[in-house]
């Protein structure tokens, strides 16, 4: 721990001095002063205080962020999606969903569908698409690209027996689990 630059661990160790001699007086090694920002020939009487200092504004900024609502930097979004026939897909959507209002699904052909969000909150880079399993005995395999600012296509194909190129295929929503994850940064 003593050789850790961004540590203030060494500071606590008894032997900081020459000769072994702990002093008020005697001047702490470079790590600590920069790791505290303090001038090159402080005291060990300064870093103290500043260390002591810095564990006081630490818990008073732990206190700020448990009295006051910190504003996540990600929506998230969960739900089973079902499907059948030609029928938009429905939502159950699942607990601890942040974006738990519109968000609609618009069926646009086979095994294709659109996932709608009422605010422009999509860009190119800015979500995470993960998906589980339902209930159909297949092997759908959920595709999701980027559409617009308010829309993401979904595309789902079925792998099971298949040999060669996958085509989209309608039915395989079943209790299928989505979660979309939107960096709001």
């Amino acid at each position: 721990m003593a050789n850790c630059q961004t540590s203030i661990v060494p500071i606590l160790e008894e032997n900081l001095c020459p000769l072994g001699q702990f002093s008020t007086d005697c001047v702490i090694h470079q790590a600590a002063i920069t790791y505290l920002g303090l001038p090159p020939n402080s005291t060990t009487t300064e870093v103290l205080a500043a260390y002591l200092l810095s564990l006081v504004d630490a818990r008073n900024r732990i206190a700020d962020l448990e009295t006051n609502q910190v504003i996540p930097t990600y929506t998230v979004y969960r739900a089973l999606l079902t499907q059948e026939g030609t029928s938009d897909p429905t939502a159950t959507v699942k607990a601890g969903t942040t974006l738990t209002t519109g968000v609609t699904y618009d069926y646009q052909g086979v095994g294709t569908y659109q996932i709608n969000f009422a605010d422009p909150i999509i860009t190119t880079t800015n979500y995470t698409v993960v998906q589980g399993a339902g209930t159909i005995f297949a092997a759908p395999i959920m595709q999701v690209y980027y559409n617009s600012p308010t829309q993401l296509l979904l595309i789902t194909n079925d792998f099971l027996g298949m040999v060669g190129t996958p085509v989209p295929s309608n039915d395989l929503l079943d209790n299928h689990f989505i979660e979309i994850t939107i960096d709001n940064a």
